[in-house]
């Protein structure tokens, strides 16, 4: 894909600099895999993820996508969601990425769960619809059903995918 495409597809105006609100970004993004019907959830999970390395708040990385720090937040928190949510629909490769993805974050930040604020969670609901998988994010008020628990997805993980895990942290992945 060409730069400037690229760019255009992702909110920014290719020459321009200007960029559109993350929230119409991330529903256009939404829109757009809804509208290309692909199957696979594995896919996906890894379109989110590289959406939360591409962009970034500041910075000059020719490849990087700059938009607001509270933007790239969002992006990453509904990442996030989506492997919590999507986590029993994904492939144990794709389980084991995510448990060890998790568990770095986990180690990393001193935190057990995470917490979506209601628009991170209508955003998730939106992006988990899009290929065909129910969330509800519930009321502003109702912040148990945007709080993800760590230890849950391991729970549901199965022993291949712990096991694909901790040979993914003992070789350095």
């Amino acid at each position: 894909m060409e730069r400037g495409r690229f760019y255009q597809q992702f909110g920014e105006r290719s020459g321009s600099g200007q960029q559109e609100s993350a929230v119409t970004d991330i529903r256009g993004l939404i829109e757009r895999r809804r509208g290309l019907n692909l199957p696979d959830k594995n896919e996906y999970v890894m379109m989110w993820k590289g959406l939360a390395a591409l962009t970034i708040p500041s910075g000059k990385e020719p490849y990087r996508i700059r938009v607001p720090e509270e933007e790239h937040e969002k992006i990453v928190q509904v990442s996030r969601g989506i492997d919590f949510v999507l986590f029993n629909e994904v492939n144990t490769t794709q389980q084991a990425s995510i448990l060890r993805e998790l568990q770095e974050h986990q180690q990393k930040e001193g935190i057990e769960q995470f917490v979506l604020s209601h628009e991170e969670g209508l955003l998730l609901k939106d992006a988990a619809a899009a290929v065909n998988v129910a969330y509800d994010p519930g009321t502003p008020e109702e912040e148990e059903k945007r709080t993800f628990n760590f230890s849950d997805l391991e729970a549901k993980a199965s022993p291949e995918a712990i096991s694909l895990r901790d040979w993914y942290v003992s070789v350095g992945m």
